[in-house]
C-alpha cells in the first residue's frame, strides 16, 4: 500500500516487508517488481501530484506544468498550467461525468466520454503502471537505485517508444515518450508525489471548484472591453512543412472583433478563427470528445471537416481543415505568436 510523501518513501505495511527480502535487499527482480506495480494498482486509494511537462512541436519546446488529484476508484482533479504556472483549465471526472472548467471565464463545459482512459496521459500513475504491466516487450533494468522501463504503444499516426523511471518506493520520476525516429516528444519530470493522505472531497465539486478558481471581482462588461482593447490575433509557431498564410482578416460582429487566418500548402489547408469570448456564468453541453493539447483542453468535433476548439485567456479559437489530428493538435498547442494585421 502507497503512503505518505515522495521523500520519506511511499511503500510501507506489507509492501515494505517485502522490500526487506529474506535476503535483506531491495525488490530487483522484474517478475517481482511487476507483481508489486500489480499490487499497488489494486490498493492505492488516492494520490496528489505535480509535475513539469516538456513537449516538443518538431524542433519547438513549450514547458507545461500540471497538478492531478485522483480518489478512487474514478475521481479526478488535473490542473493544466503555463509556463508561468498559473492556472489555465481544470479537468474534473466525478460521478456526475467529466467536464472543464476555465477559471478566467467561468465557464463550464461537461463531457460525458471515457476520460481519461482513451487517452493515457504520461502524468498519470496509473496510466505509468497499467502501460508496464501490460505491455506485450517490456525491457527492464535496475540501476542508480531506480527502475527503468521500456516498452511501444500505439500512438495513432506511429508506434511510439516509452521509457519510465521509478524510484525506490516505486514512485514516478521520469516519463518519456519518443517517435519512430527516437526523438523524444514529450518528457514529463515529476517535481511532488504523495498517496495514501487525506484529499477532500470538495477538489472534485465542480461548483466548489468554479467558484474557487474564477478570477475575483472580474466584471463581465470591464473584462469585455479591457479584451478587446489589448486583443491581438495570434498565428501557430507551428504550421506544417510546404503550408503558408494565405489570408489574414479581421472582422466585425457587433462591437466585437474576430480574426480569420487561412493557410494552404498543396493538398491541404486549414482556418484558424478567434474572437474574444467573455461570456460568464455558462455552463455549456459539449458535444464533442474532450482532447488534452497540453497546456488546455479543446473540444473534438467530427464531420466532414474536423475542428478543433478551445479557449485561452478569453480568446475562443475555432481550428478547422483536412490536417490529421495529429498536425492539428500540433497547430492548435503552437498558437501564441502574435500576427501581423
Amino acid at each position: 500500500m502507497l503512503k505518505g510523501k515522495r521523500k520519506l518513501g511511499l511503500i510501507l505495511a506489507t509492501i515494505i516487508t517485502l522490500v526487506l527480502a529474506a535476503c535483506g535487499g531491495t525488490i530487483t527482480k522484474q517478475e517481482d517488481v511487476m507483481k508489486e506495480l500489480g499490487k499497488i494498482l489494486e490498493e492505492i486509494e488516492n494520490y496528489h501530484l505535480e509535475a513539469e511537462m516538456v513537449v516538443d512541436h518538431d524542433g519547438l519546446a513549450q514547458t507545461y506544468y500540471v497538478e492531478v488529484w485522483y480518489q478512487q476508484p474514478e475521481l479526478y482533479k488535473v490542473a493544466l498550467k503555463n509556463d508561468s504556472r498559473e492556472v489555465s483549465q481544470i479537468i474534473i471526472k466525478n460521478n456526475e461525468g467529466v467536464h472543464v472548467v476555465n477559471p478566467y471565464m467561468n465557464k463550464v463545459f461537461k463531457f460525458s466520454k471515457d476520460w481519461p482512459h482513451a487517452q493515457g496521459q504520461l502524468y498519470l500513475y496509473q496510466t505509468l503502471l497499467n502501460n508496464i504491466t501490460k505491455a506485450d516487450s517490456l525491457d527492464y533494468e535496475y540501476k542508480d537505485e531506480a527502475y527503468y522501463f521500456t516498452y511501444e504503444v500505439e500512438n495513432g499516426q506511429y508506434i511510439a517508444k516509452q521509457e519510465v523511471v521509478l524510484e525506490e518506493g516505486f514512485y514516478p520520476k521520469t516519463a518519456m515518450m519518443t517517435d519512430e525516429a527516437e526523438t523524444v516528444k514529450i518528457t514529463v519530470n515529476f517535481e511532488n508525489f504523495e498517496a495514501n493522505i487525506a484529499i477532500s472531497e470538495l477538489e472534485f465539486d465542480v461548483d466548489e471548484q468554479l467558484k474557487s478558481s474564477v478570477t475575483e471581482g472580474m466584471d463581465a462588461t470591464a473584462a469585455m472591453a479591457q479584451l478587446q482593447e489589448n486583443w491581438t490575433p495570434m498565428q501557430p509557431e507551428y504550421v506544417p512543412a510546404g503550408m503558408t498564410m494565405t489570408s489574414l482578416s479581421v472582422l466585425k460582429e457587433g462591437d466585437m472583433e474576430y480574426a480569420v487566418l487561412q493557410y494552404a500548402g498543396a493538398d491541404s489547408n486549414f482556418t484558424i478563427i478567434q474572437k474574444p469570448d467573455i461570456t460568464f456564468d455558462t455552463i455549456a453541453r459539449a458535444d464533442g470528445e474532450l482532447v488534452e493539447i497540453y497546456g488546455t483542453v479543446a473540444i473534438l468535433s467530427g464531420g466532414a471537416t474536423p475542428t478543433l476548439q478551445w479557449h485561452d485567456n478569453g480568446i475562443e479559437f475555432t481550428l478547422s481543415g483536412n490536417l490529421s489530428m495529429a498536425e492539428m493538435q500540433k497547430v492548435a498547442a503552437t498558437v501564441y505568436r502574435p500576427a501581423m494585421k
